[in-house]
């Protein structure tokens, strides 16, 4: 047992460095620099918030107001695309807008060096449409050549509820 401990110390750390969003499990108690959270640009404090359950912490957006909070990762030559996987949970889910991504989502959309939304498709998101206990999302976001930039983003379009984010992780997949 002592000799195993060591790996899956050393495992668990090399799993975490491959993670490309800054605090995507939301422990972080360093003070946010830029918005709500530690590591996430924006989010107004005053609708998207911590909160914890057992052990846990993560993001909510409990009052229904439009959020969006992000991070942009620069894309590396070497990579072919990025597995992206985040937790969510939504309680009383009221869908208020007429369109059907007016929804909690996590969104993940790519730009070109002009700052233009490029890749197909364009916006790629976790689309929540009803209630649901944590519930793990994954995708794979294919790397094309005029990628520069992947932006990860919390967002609530015309919806109310309570929406919870966790354990957003962005992984390189090497060419």
């Amino acid at each position: 047992m002592r000799r195993i401990l060591p790996v899956l110390v050393l495992a668990a750390s090399l799993a975490a460095a491959d993670n490309l969003v800054i605090n995507g499990d939301f422990a972080s108690t360093e003070k946010a620099t830029s918005g709500a959270f530690y590591g996430w640009n924006e989010g107004d404090p005053a609708h998207i918030t911590l909160a914890s359950e057992k052990n846990q912490t993560f993001a909510r957006n409990a009052d229904g107001v439009h959020i969006n909070t992000y991070q942009d990762i620069a894309i590396r030559p070497e990579w072919k695309a990025l597995n992206v996987s985040a937790k969510i949970r939504v309680k009383g889910l009221e869908r208020t807008g007429s369109e059907i991504w007016m929804v909690p989502c996590l969104q993940f959309l790519a730009r070109n060096a002009s700052g233009e939304v490029v890749g197909e498709p364009k916006w790629t998101k976790f689309m929540i449409t009803a209630d649901q206990d944590w519930t793990t999302h994954t995708a794979v976001k294919t790397i094309s050549a005029d990628m520069t930039t992947v932006r990860i983003s919390i967002e609530t379009f015309a919806a109310k509820g309570v929406f919870d984010f966790d354990d957003i992780t962005v992984t390189p997949v090497l060419k």
